[in-house]
């Protein structure tokens, strides 16, 4: 009986993980189950009233609500390692061992920054810890383990629009070329089943996929498709 409303800095739902089509296939979808958007016009304050919470935006909207959950990502907490004299960036930067700037020192998980084509990267989710962990179990057991990261999707849940991404590096040159797939209903308009993206390179290395609703059935095909692309 709850009516969601989402506000966001950008204007379209997942922003900095998803391409226009299937960010707007989601948007879609959840706006017909009732979510109401507010893109590209984020909260900026937050008063408490007698019935409730007022919510002001940035452009001046104001709508009152019974309670608010703020999701505001992630940023690791690099005090302590800055004060211990560690190389820093976006996270606690690692080698390929999870060794830090101090070889007797090591990170793992949403703190660590680990190497990449862009520079030192952290991997906020699961898949990247689970591998890094195993990593790190090796290297600390006397073995010359190497952190080498698999395709990694990110998969979303989401009953009405489920997606699967795997976004190209950080900073990777090239471009999203997307398609949508339809179905045709007698006597009213097609349905929107699914889109699939796909993130090519200038010489047209798949480096990045991503797909909504029924294109998901499709995701180890693309998994084995990107792997093969990354370790040619």
């Amino acid at each position: 009986g709850l009516v969601p409303h989402v506000f966001d800095l950008a204007t379209q739902p997942l922003g900095r993980l998803l391409p226009a089509e299937p960010a707007a296939h989601l948007r879609d979808n959840l706006q017909a189950a009732g979510v109401v958007w507010h893109l590209g016009d984020p909260v900026v304050a937050v008063q408490q009233q007698p019935t409730g919470l007022q919510l002001t935006t940035q452009s001046g909207q104001v709508v009152a609500v019974q309670a608010a959950l703020s999701a505001v990502g992630l940023r690791a907490h690099t005090a302590l390692a800055e004060a211990a004299g560690l190389a820093v960036s976006r996270g606690i930067v690692v080698d390929s061992a999870l060794r830090t700037s101090d070889p007797a020192i090591f990170a793992v998980g949403d703190c660590a920054a680990y190497p990449s084509p862009s520079g030192p990267s952290p991997l906020p989710y699961v898949l990247p810890l689970m591998t890094a962990a195993r990593t790190l179990a090796a290297v600390l057991s006397g073995e010359s383990a190497q952190l080498v990261f698999p395709v990694m999707p990110v998969v979303v849940k989401t009953p009405s629009c489920p997606l699967v991404v795997a976004p190209p590096a950080m900073g990777s040159a090239g471009s999203w070329q997307s398609e949508s797939l339809w179905t045709e209903m007698p006597g009213a308009e097609p349905l929107l089943r699914g889109t699939r993206s796909l993130f090519r390179a200038p010489d047209g290395q798949l480096t990045g996929f991503a797909l909504s609703g029924d294109a998901t059935a499709e995701r180890q095909q693309w998994v084995k498709q990107l792997q093969t692309a990354l370790t040619a």
